[in-house]
């Protein structure tokens, strides 16, 4: 990826509806080369087109978590299922005297800490700092996949349970029941 396919992808992400011929005016280059570059970026997959969703504008509880880990093996399992988790938006490991610190969200208070009680109360974790909010706040919206939105359809099902890694991943190596 170059220069240009780069302007073309920072002008779409400004805004997605720029017409080519808007595109090619503004970097100065032809419509037919802005139609080549976007046809070659997309075929090999350097970009995607999404919707994403304002995780603000949802009603949702947010909870700031910081973790020490007794071993290092479940610390590895924390970042394959945070990897993947829908719910987790953002995560790093080893800040000071925490392994990892992520952000989680549920549909309310007791969705989240459902999900959370999962994580805090396992006995792999040596310390924990948990803080609740309502918003996740950032200079930008913080936008999620708009296919998240479906684990929202059924008021009385865990959102885990719902999610299609819960049986690949998360139910055989960490939700043990």
């Amino acid at each position: 990826m170059d220069t240009t396919d780069r302007k073309i992808l920072y002008l779409l992400s400004k805004n997605p509806r720029m017409a080519i011929k808007d595109i090619a005016k503004n970097i100065e280059i032809t419509r037919n080369t802005v139609r080549r570059r976007l046809k070659n970026i997309f075929s090999k997959k350097k970009a995607k087109i999404s919707v994403s969703i304002n995780i603000n504008e949802l009603t949702l509880k947010h909870a700031l978590v910081m973790l020490s880990t007794k071993t290092f093996e479940f610390k590895q399992e924390l970042i394959e299922i945070f990897t993947i988790c829908p719910r987790v938006i953002f995560f790093t490991s080893h800040l000071g005297s925490f392994d990892i610190v992520f952000v989680a969200f549920g549909k309310d208070s007791a969705d989240l800490e459902k999900f959370l009680a999962q994580i805090i109360y396992n006995k792999d974790v040596k310390d924990k700092q948990v803080q609740i909010f309502d918003k996740f706040f950032l200079k930008k919206p913080s936008f999620v996949d708009v296919g998240l939105v479906r684990f929202f359809d059924n008021e009385n099902d865990f959102l885990c349970k719902s999610c299609p890694y819960y049986n690949i991943v998360c139910s055989k190596k960490f939700f043990r029941k």
